[in-house]
């Protein structure tokens, strides 16, 4: 379940480092991070439906952690979007908060992957 958790806060809170590094304040670099920020979470859904396409609703029954796990890599994209909007707060005690939350909710849907999702 560690694996799992650790390749999703990978996956899921590099938003968050790009805000850490103040690329939401620089002119063009800041549409380069939207592009880059919501394309992944685009190409993630579009590589479940084209999953979904493929086997059918059958999959469904090993995917029940996916709304979780979409939750915990959407938070961090908000982050993205509320720093990107000045919404966010100073500082990084935002980031650490924003980062916990949605550690928690990876946290939750690994376990729910683990032990709900049939073998």
């Amino acid at each position: 379940m560690g694996a799992i958790v650790a390749h999703n806060a990978l996956a899921a809170l590099w938003p968050l480092a790009l805000v850490a590094l103040g690329w939401h304040r620089l002119a063009v670099v800041e549409w380069v991070g939207d592009g880059v920020v919501w394309g992944a979470l685009l190409l993630n859904g579009a590589s479940v439906g084209l999953a979904l396409g493929a086997v059918g609703v059958e999959l469904l029954a090993y995917l029940p952690h996916l709304p979780l796990e979409w939750l915990g890599l959407a938070i961090p994209v908000a982050g993205w979007s509320a720093a990107r909007a000045g919404e966010l707060g100073p500082g990084l005690r935002p980031l650490v908060a924003v980062g916990a939350v949605a550690l928690l909710v990876l946290l939750v849907a690994a376990a729910v992957e683990v032990y709900v999702a049939p073998l």
